[in-house]
């Protein structure tokens, strides 16, 4: 099975697909914030790619964590998320953590929670409006779509990748 380097690396190689998945969204759905929104979905796969499930270790996204120091104490906070996967989601590639879509959806609703507690706690009212607004429901779909598509990718290199 390939580590983060080498998925890192395929993921790069295969960043034309999310293009062109950008510009599928766009004919399917005429929407430019949907379908830009795509981009960053896929480019965020880098930083919350299946392999989160493996706690405490120091896997290619958390070192990526780490060097955002704004974002440093995300580390323990995926480190749970790893140890509840091993616990209760059936442990490192799992179809709770590595099918994508499912594992896609729960591994967002991980990484958001805390910022969405940060953002209820300074501004209760602001928060909620945000997360009524259709333009935020066409951004975390595009986001969506995005970080499926790059879920896809990871799953498929573990499939057929020998080293």
């Amino acid at each position: 099975m390939p580590n983060g380097r080498v998925h890192a690396r395929i993921s790069k190689r295969f960043r034309f697909l999310s293009i062109l998945a950008s510009a599928g969204t766009y004919y399917a759905w005429e929407d430019w914030i949907l379908s830009i929104s795509v981009l960053p979905g896929y480019l965020l796969g880098a930083m919350v790619d299946p392999d989160m499930d493996l706690p405490k270790k120091n896997t290619y996204a958390k070192q990526l964590w780490r060097r955002t120091i704004i974002f440093a104490w995300m580390v323990p906070w995926w480190n749970l998320y790893g140890i509840l996967a091993q616990r209760f989601l059936g442990g490192h590639r799992s179809f709770w953590t590595h099918m994508p879509g499912i594992s896609t959806i729960m591994r967002l609703a991980w990484m958001c929670f805390p910022f969405g507690l940060i953002g209820r706690i300074i501004s209760p009212g602001t928060m909620a409006q945000v997360l009524v607004s259709p333009m935020a429901h066409r951004i975390m779909l595009g986001v969506f779509i995005g970080l499926t598509l790059s879920d896809t990718i990871h799953a498929i290199s573990d499939l057929i990748w020998r080293e």
